[in-house]
């Protein structure tokens, strides 16, 4: 058993954590009890005891038995802070009874009930299991409280799930229902709302903790809360909980204060809690000039006159404008409009050269907005689409507006997780912005849009031959567009950067097209991810040896084959193009989550043993490689050889996690501690392993050889270590 004391905030010392191990001295070995006390608005500090297994749940779970309630998840924390901030005491003490919905460890409602603003408290969850260990947590509560039990009303934990499961006691029924992380798929969506609107009560509030993971999760949400007629408010999280001060606005959780609109209401906007203050918007950031309109900007009534009031004040000093409507929000064009217009009257006041636009869920005469914004400022130079439902009318509609010519201002495009750019868009985007070429282009990206060959193919008819970084990451292309890509590289004269990762079906015939061109960037290319291409054996092995391949790459810097089904029969060809004096720029090589064994990694080693003075790689991952014990070896023997002292010696990173080793690499750390490492200066080694732990008893004295290992480093400034469990 391990007790802990965790706070979700700078909160006063827990008087009485000592008792802590008496009161729950039975729970046994494979629990861990934590203690979190809150600061209440009339001066007192509670306290209230969880339980939880040591094991991660989600090591537990199956499909017939879900275990993810065995944790706190992140909304949980913002949830228990807003209950106990003065708002939601004040709540909870006028509502008096309350019913949490998949409670898991529980804490909320023992908050509420510890609290004594609650005179009634029942605590839900759909898994039998967690249900009777908050009933431990109770007692364990409790029998905290002592004889003060007689001022607190009851609490009591039942068994209850929703959805198509729905089972257990399903007459509970309360004026306020609260809930954290119950949220997560789209499905989970209708089913809680179904079980929210069978047990709350006629004008009763329901609390919603969520974090904001997945856009269509978010999307699912937003719908069924303003199609099913609810009203909606998200509060201002900062003013209540110290964590998410600490956190980007976007890693937030929501808190979301819902309830029953009027019968017959459809189509309820979600708003947004009112600030105290212009002044208490999150809205601009000095220190790179962007200003950041959220949904908890737009979403509110102020919105308006605080936003001119901001430019009045920031105005000379805004750079870039952010319009990113993160979590289950929707930003309407009315609401777009006012932004838009805000800036566009003071045009001449601002230096905007840049516009991000993210999760906004605009349309097709949106986006016609947002064009003739971007015809009349004249002056954005980065434009950034991510996340978006943009698609070949919504891109037309832009081009269609006021002044077309604005495309030709850009030099940095981007499109990315944008679900409906496919293959019509990438045409219209040929067409309708750069008819003729994008020669002024020098960074341009489409990743996570399933544009396909033939979007790629009309794309790459654009003359990008100004472009420095082109990234066409994940957009479902084969050997065919990847042919396409191939071909335009002969004219991008100054490309430094170049990303297909992610296409699987490229393949070792794409590889054969990219090794005949690769070379034409060969002076200027810094960095090549290939990442998940699918190269095999056969693609990285052309690669290597055609002659406008690596070999023609003297500048490169950053090569990543992570994730494409390479095995051992490549190694020989790539040690020896790591041997071929042209890639001595080499400084970053990611070979992680391939199929490369021992024999694969003696071969690669190869490199520095056969030709002395190989490159001078400052990181190498192996990550996910089954080379075991011996290959590490392989890799030690190299490091520690007489032939090359200065072998990896400006290694600064070496990722040897999930490889498959049976013991801690004790001669490898000893190694790139050695002294004539030391003597050369070389950099300090971030060694990162996984083994398996296995405590070893010496002398009646339990061992774990993870620890002795970096507790025999612990102080070296040659080598530190990442443990990877």
């Amino acid at each position: 058993m391990v007790v802990t004391a965790a706070a979700p905030s700078p909160r006063p010392a827990i008087p009485r954590l000592a008792m802590a191990v008496a009161d729950v001295a039975d729970v046994g070995a494979d629990t861990i009890v934590d203690v979190h006390a809150y600061a209440l608005p009339d001066a007192r500090v509670v306290d209230v005891v969880t339980l939880r297994p040591r094991r991660w749940p989600e090591e537990t779970s199956t499909a017939e038995r879900d275990e993810t309630g065995r944790v706190a998840w992140r909304a949980l924390p913002t949830l228990c802070a807003y209950l106990a901030s003065n708002a939601g005491q004040r709540l909870v003490r006028e509502r008096r009874r309350v019913l949490e919905l998949g409670a898991g460890l529980g804490t909320p409602g023992l908050l509420c009930w510890r609290s004594g603003a609650a005179r009634e408290t029942t605590a839900t969850d759909g898994n039998k299991e967690v249900v009777d260990d908050l009933k431990r947590s109770i007692e364990m509560n409790r029998a905290r409280v002592g004889d003060k039990i007689d001022a607190l009303g009851s609490i009591e934990a039942r068994e209850l799930a929703w959805g198509s499961k729905m089972g257990g006691d399903a007459k509970t029924s309360a004026p306020l229902v609260i809930a954290s992380d119950v949220v997560y798929s789209e499905r989970s969506v209708r089913e809680v709302l179904e079980c929210v609107d069978g047990m709350l009560e006629e004008g009763g509030i329901f609390i919603l903790g969520y974090v904001s993971r997945w856009w269509y999760v978010d999307r699912a949400l937003h719908e069924a809360l303003t199609d099913g007629g609810w009203s909606t408010k998200a509060s201002r999280v900062a003013n209540f909980d110290e964590i998410c001060k600490t956190e980007s606005i976007f890693d937030r959780p929501c808190l979301l204060i819902i309830e029953r609109g009027r019968p017959g209401t459809t189509n309820c906007a979600i708003r947004a809690e009112e600030p105290s203050s212009s002044a208490n918007r999150e809205w601009f950031d000095d220190t790179d000039g962007r200003f950041l309109i959220t949904p908890m900007d737009a979403l509110t009534e102020s919105f308006d006159a605080d936003l001119r009031e901001a430019l009045d004040t920031h105005g000379d000093r805004i750079t870039s404008l952010e319009i990113n409507g993160k979590g289950p929000f929707r930003i309407e064009r009315d609401t777009l409009r006012v932004a838009l217009d805000a800036f566009a009257t003071r045009a001449s006041e601002t230096k905007l050269s840049a516009l991000k636009i993210c999760h906004c869920w605009l349309d097709a005469e949106c986006w016609r907005e947002v064009g003739n914004f971007l015809a009349g400022a004249k002056t954005i130079q980065t434009l950034e689409i991510h996340d978006e439902d943009i698609d070949e009318d919504s891109i037309r509609a832009m081009a269609t507006g006021e002044d077309a010519r604005w495309t030709a201002d850009l030099k940095r495009l981007s499109f990315r997780r944008c679900e409906r750019f496919k293959t019509a868009a990438a045409r219209a985007l040929r067409s309708a912005w750069f008819p003729a070429g994008a020669s002024n282009l020098e960074s341009f990206e489409i990743s996570y849009c399933a544009i396909e060959d033939e979007g790629v193919s009309a794309l790459c008819e654009m003359n990008l031959e100004g472009v420095r970084q082109l990234r066409f990451a994940n957009i479902e292309i084969s050997m065919l567009g990847g042919a396409d890509v191939s071909r335009t590289l002969g004219s991008c004269r100054y490309l430094r950067e170049l990303d297909v990762s992610g296409n699987d079906e490229f393949g070792a015939f794409g590889a054969a097209e990219l090794a005949d061109f690769v070379g034409n960037v060969g002076e200027t290319l810094v960095t090549l991810d290939l990442r998940g291409c699918n190269l095999g054996d056969n693609g990285l092995t052309w690669l290597c040896e055609a002659p406008l391949g690596f070999r023609a790459t003297p500048r490169l810097e950053t090569l990543r084959l992570g994730s494409n089904g390479i095995g051992d029969d490549s190694m020989e060809a790539l040690a020896t193009l790591l041997q071929h004096p042209s890639l001595r720029a080499l400084q970053h090589l990611d070979l992680s989550m391939n199929a490369i064994t021992w024999r694969g990694a003696f071969d690669f080693t190869d490199a520095w043993s056969s030709a002395p003075g190989g490159p001078s790689l400052r990181s190498l991952s192996l990550r996910g490689n089954p080379i075991g014990d011996d290959g590490v070896d392989a890799i030690t023997d190299i490091i520690d050889s007489d032939v090359d002292a200065t072998a990896f010696l400006a290694l600064e990173s070496l990722d040897l996690t999930h490889c498959d080793l049976a013991s801690p690499p004790l001669a490898l750390a000893e190694a790139l501690a050695s002294p004539a490492r030391v003597a050369a200066a070389a950099p300090r080694v971030r060694l990162s392993i996984s083994v398996p732990r296995r405590d070893a008893v010496v002398e009646n004295v339990t061992h774990d050889p993870i620890d002795d290992l970096t507790a025999r480093f612990l102080r070296s400034s040659s080598v530190s270590f990442r443990v990877v469990s």
